[in-house]
């Protein structure tokens, strides 16, 4: 096992549930439109393995609880910045079967928390189920069943989060987030809404309140120099991923020796930081697409821009990642009055 955070494999997922959203949870086979439905938190997908992308988020809202129950059906990485307000948390939906990768914890039973203004990765495989929650910070803070002493360590949080080791905490936290969906389903009545959100911060805050009684503090897992290196290489990446042939990359091995900052990405994204930072390249190049902005600019400069000068090569990878044509994701997107010119590579 590595060091980043293990969610539930979606064969244990709890199947009431899983079929719930099956059924009614929003769809789309867009990752940016799949990202945009989450609330009190900013998330950017980026798609990690080929083909057509499905992805399905149920929701429970009110005014100050959002819960976020979602699959996709390819392997997405998943950067989270929370709202200025909220405090984002993050579990398996499942007790058994680590398979997917987050942040910096360790095992199945973590409770991943990001405080306002966090900022986390995740990295998600295919038709793995992930429960996010995202809930007022003041309304937290202030419930009479949070300890004081509770209180000052979450407000201690850092930027990059915190992870909490604890069977008994993540199980309680997924069975108030199941309940409150199950009970918020249909339910018009305002006043009904805001005692189940009163009732599930008090669940929360007691939750977390008897946890740090027992054990008089929280089992957080240490961060690797691994992690750290991975995390600080994707960044350069991010950065400027059309410079990892000269500069960048020398600038990426001077985290660790070449084998090692290569085996962090393989372990993470399976994949290494030149694969990666194309796969940056492709989303670029796809929202760019998409964006009414660049409607009348070429496929063809849009591909270069991207560092992309073979128009072959560029069709080949990316027909192959998102399972469409440049071509097509253009017409899709395009306005009725774009002329046919335009829309040519």
């Amino acid at each position: 096992m590595n060091d980043l955070a293990k969610i539930g494999n979606a064969d244990s997922f709890e199947r009431v549930e899983l079929e719930a959203l099956k059924n009614e949870g929003c769809s789309t086979d867009n990752f940016d439109h799949h990202a945009s439905l989450y609330k009190g938190i900013d998330v950017r997908l980026m798609q990690l393995s080929d083909g057509s992308f499905n992805g399905r988020l149920g929701l429970g809202l009110s005014d100050k609880i959002a819960i976020h129950l979602s699959i996709c059906t390819r392997s997405v990485e998943q950067h989270m910045i929370a709202d200025a307000n909220k405090f984002v948390f993050c579990v398996s939906p499942s007790e058994t079967h680590s398979h997917a990768v987050f942040g910096n914890a360790s095992l199945n039973s973590s409770v991943f928390i990001l405080p306002p203004r966090g900022e986390a990765v995740a990295v998600v495989p295919e038709d793995v189920p992930l429960l996010t929650m995202t809930l007022d910070r003041d309304l937290l803070l202030q419930c009479d069943g949070l300890l004081p002493t509770v209180g000052a360590w979450f407000q201690a949080i850092g930027p990059e989060g915190e992870t909490i080791n604890s069977l008994t905490l993540s199980s309680r936290l997924r069975t108030d987030a199941f309940a409150k969906l199950r009970s918020a389903h249909g339910q018009l009545d305002k006043q009904h809404l805001r005692t189940m959100d009163q009732l599930f911060v008090s669940n929360i805050a007691n939750s977390f309140s008897l946890e740090w009684l027992k054990e008089k503090r929280f089992l957080s897992p240490k961060r690797s120099a691994a992690l750290d290196r991975f995390l600080k290489a994707r960044c350069l990446v991010w950065q400027n991923p059309h410079n990892l042939a000269g500069n960048g990359q020398h600038a990426i091995f001077q985290l660790g020796s070449k084998r090692s900052v290569e085996q962090a990405f393989a372990e993470r994204v399976d994949m290494g930081p030149l694969s990666y930072a194309r796969l940056v390249r492709l989303h670029n190049a796809r929202r760019k697409l998409s964006d009414p902005k660049f409607a009348r600019e070429s496929i063809g400069n849009i591909a270069a821009q991207e560092g992309f000068w073979e128009w072959s090569r560029f069709t080949s990878y990316y027909g192959k990642h998102f399972g469409e044509l440049p071509s097509q994701t253009r017409e899709n997107a395009a306005p009725s009055d774009l002329s046919p010119q335009a829309m040519a590579g």
